[in-house]
């Protein structure tokens, strides 16, 4: 199964604000790749940044290749870059990096590579949210607004936008 293609807003967000520092040029490319909707070449940018263990490269092509892929062999190549993030995030959100985080709530809310769990996503975004990582926050407010994964709650998705 596919994730749909309201996906790709939310890696564009998880790219947009990466660290500058942390991101090679090759990622700053993909980025922009991704941001004007030529997902091929946003694959090929992310690829050498990903083969390096650049767990948001490696995030952005899993999620790319699972999107867009109608080929069994690219719903393979995405399950490994997506297992790949997830272990790489997963050690950096021990850290206590906000984008780690953030990218195992994309990963649990969008079913990429578990079922959904809205639970675990929650907890994800929360501590990014609160940590002051602004896609997180604005996820937040996203499901607080639309009742997605918690109880409808228009204040608390106020206060989660500002």
């Amino acid at each position: 199964m596919r994730p749909p293609l309201r996906l790709l807003p939310a890696v564009l967000l998880v790219c947009l604000c990466a660290r500058p520092e942390a991101r090679a040029d090759s990622l700053d490319d993909a980025f922009a790749a991704l941001a004007s909707n030529d997902l091929p070449r946003a694959k090929s940018l992310a690829r050498p940044a990903a083969e390096k263990g650049d767990f948001l490269a490696q995030f952005v092509l899993g999620a790319v290749l699972r999107v867009t892929g109608a080929a069994p062999k690219e719903g393979d190549e995405a399950e490994k870059w997506l297992k790949q993030a997830a272990e790489n995030a997963s050690r950096a959100a021990q850290t206590g990096d906000p984008r780690a985080k953030y990218v195992l709530g994309r990963l649990n809310f969008d079913a990429l590579l578990w079922e959904k769990d809205d639970a675990k996503a929650l907890n994800w975004f929360r501590s990014a949210a609160e940590d002051g990582y602004a896609p997180a926050q604005s996820q937040m407010g996203f499901m607080y607004e639309w009742g997605d994964g918690l109880p409808r709650d228009l204040a608390a998705a106020a206060t989660w936008y500002r």
